[in-house]
């Protein structure tokens, strides 16, 4: 069987055709390359790069995979089962010992050869001219070659119905190029086996930059059904992926990268936050914590105004460190529990690594639309626990309205683990866990018999 596939092989690089249909894998990807470089914006965030690159490399599969590979087969077919014909040779094949059945699967086979070739090639053509050309940020190209072979193999096995035609109309070489092309049309118009969409929502690896570009979708790191320390009542706990900020106290560095997690779009994670609306009843609700939700504002944003049509108090727990837009946001929030993480801009830098400016421009959103909010602040040994850090902790606080309380959060070691698992260095090695007790005297001394907002109202 071997040698006859290299025997094909041989008789197909003899055509030149051959090398005009591979040479589409290049100009094609070089097309979607140039089209989305046209529409590139001025944002320069990872987020946004890495969604470009997506979007390039879904039309690729989309249009590229699922409409002109069809039609490549059908030529190619057309080309190996018409060649002994055309070339009067089929009557030499009776002189070897090879039935029609080997024939048939050594030219089939080559049709899968052609294909996974030219989707190998398409895949690289669309990660080099995207490079080239600065459209966005190149990654995952492992999995992305991975999945573009799957659809190439799937794709010719779903185009061998119009393969087996052109051998019934051993007859015409321009009909079987018509019947090649109209399959495509048909296959493109109602594909759903192969539709890359359709297949790729059971990849939840990758599906985040394919469905992306549909519709909204958010990354989740987790969820828990049961919280009861991060807002009013019992609540559905949203952990969403993605942080920019790079806390020396940060006990979750499992969900700093956003294209981590499982996705869900807005309604497919409100119908299951609505599962759990008999626990939380109307006390509790649901409050969207990370990471930093606000990484991810249209997700956020949407899966709010859902939550709010449903009747759910809804609560956001951050840092204030997002990419703008919230002003639909804070609309469709009933809280927010602000992490403020120091009060001084260089020391703020020096706890998080990155500039106060970012929060301040949340936290000015956030008195613009008087939004409740439950002031969070961790208590770290030697860093944020002088009586002096507390008063001026206070006075910092009681200049934002809408204060509804201040929690103080002991400083622990239960995520340090973590870094050492995932190999990153943790710059608070050494310092001990904050005293619990001593946090609770500092809770009750500076804001346990304080009542912010109605001290602004006095």
């Amino acid at each position: 069987m071997l040698k006859l596939i290299k025997c094909e092989f041989w008789k197909l690089k003899r055509k030149r055709l051959l090398y005009a249909l591979m040479s589409l894998s290049l100009f094609f990807p070089l097309i979607l390359a140039y089209m989305a470089k046209a529409g590139t914006g001025a944002d320069t965030t990872e987020h946004y790069l890495q969604t470009r690159f997506d979007y390039v490399y879904t039309m690729m599969l989309g249009y590229g995979l699922v409409f002109l590979l069809p039609c490549l087969i059908g030529i190619i077919a057309a080309i190996l089962f018409f060649i002994e014909r055309d070339c009067d040779t089929s009557k030499n094949l009776r002189t070897i010992p090879v039935t029609n059945t080997q024939l048939i699967m050594a030219k089939i086979s080559m049709l899968f050869i052609f294909s996974i070739a030219f989707c190998l090639t398409s895949t690289l053509s669309v990660a080099l001219f995207c490079k080239l050309f600065h459209v966005g940020m190149v990654y995952g190209m492992t999995y992305k070659i991975f999945m573009s072979l799957i659809f190439g193999v799937l794709i010719v096995a779903a185009s061998l119905p119009i393969v087996f035609l052109i051998i019934c109309f051993n007859k015409s070489f321009l009909l079987s190029i018509l019947l090649a092309f109209f399959y495509s049309i048909f296959t493109t118009l109602h594909r759903s086996d192969i539709d890359p969409v359709n297949f790729l929502r059971t990849c939840p690896k990758y599906v985040s930059s394919i469905r992306r570009n549909t519709m909204t979708v958010g990354h989740v790191h987790s969820i828990e059904s049961m919280g009861l320390v991060d807002g009013p009542g019992i609540r559905t706990v949203i952990f969403l992926q993605g942080c920019a900020l790079r806390c020396r106290f940060c006990h979750n560095p499992d969900t700093w990268e956003l294209s981590d997690g499982t996705e869900y779009t807005p309604e497919e994670l409100v119908a299951k936050i609505r599962r759990f609306k008999p626990y939380f009843k109307e006390d509790g609700g649901v409050t969207f914590s990370g990471g930093e939700p606000l990484l991810q504002p249209d997700f956020l944003k949407e899966t709010l105004k859902l939550c709010k049509n449903e009747g759910i108090h809804t609560c956001i727990d951050t840092a204030g460190y997002g990419l703008s837009d919230y002003d639909e946001i804070l609309n469709h929030t009933d809280l927010v529990l602000l992490d403020l993480k120091h009060i001084h801009k260089t020391d703020y830098e020096k706890m998080t690594g990155r500039s106060m400016d970012r929060f301040e421009e949340f936290l000015n959103a956030l008195k613009k639309h008087q939004t409740k909010i439950w002031i969070r602040h961790v208590v770290v040994p030697g860093i944020t626990d002088s009586e002096n850090h507390m008063a001026q902790l206070k006075a910092y606080i009681q200049t934002i309205p809408n204060v509804e309380k201040v929690e103080l959060l002991p400083y622990h070691l239960l995520g340090t683990n973590k870094y050492k698992v995932m190999n990153i260095p943790y710059s608070l090695e050494g310092v001990p866990a904050m005293d619990k007790k001593k946090t609770e005297m500092l809770q009750q001394t500076y804001f346990d018999h304080v009542y912010f907002m109605e001290e602004k109202s006095c």
